[in-house]
């Protein structure tokens, strides 16, 4: 600790300031080469969050739903409706409104949904059809850290040798 003392001393303020000044080519070169690895590997971290975040579906149904105009809330979806069960089609009236769908064709009955329409399809749960599995996208994370830490151990060892 009085080392450091009697040497900021021996230095003083201003010759400290004007050797911190010379931050010239040379300097901002190798600053940019140290920093260009922490920042695409922190652009695969944060990649993550938009890669695998939360996108709005629900259960197709394809008597209403048309291949052309399939839209994520149509008018005659139910609010509340549980996104993984599919709400069951009253036939009858179906046939009585000569095949259009509103709130009124469904009966309070559901069944399990194996088909869905998303909000986007930006996402993995979108391109790999993950709804109602939550789990699925929360392993895709699992998998990129584990990965990583293993390449951490593996790489820190080769530089050792």
């Amino acid at each position: 600790m009085v080392e450091n003392h009697v040497f900021a001393k021996k230095l003083g303020t201003n010759e400290i300031g004007e050797i911190l000044e010379k931050f010239g080519k040379f300097q901002f070169i190798q600053y940019t080469l140290v920093c260009l690895p922490v920042i695409f590997t922190s652009m695969t971290n944060v990649n993550y969050v938009f890669v695998a975040g939360e996108v709005g579906y629900r259960c197709e149904i394809q008597e209403c739903d048309h291949p052309n105009s399939i839209s994520y809330r149509p008018m005659w979806w139910r609010n509340g409706t549980d996104e993984c069960r599919r709400p069951v089609l009253d036939r009858q009236k179906y046939e009585l409104r000569n095949g259009t769908c509103s709130e009124d064709t469904f009966t309070n009955q559901t069944t399990e949904c194996t088909q869905w329409v998303y909000e986007s399809r930006n996402s993995i749960v979108a391109e790999m059809n993950l709804a109602c599995q939550s789990w699925k996208p929360v392993l895709v994370g699992v998998m990129h850290n584990t990965g990583m830490l293993l390449s951490m151990v593996i790489v820190g060892w080769l530089a050792d040798r």
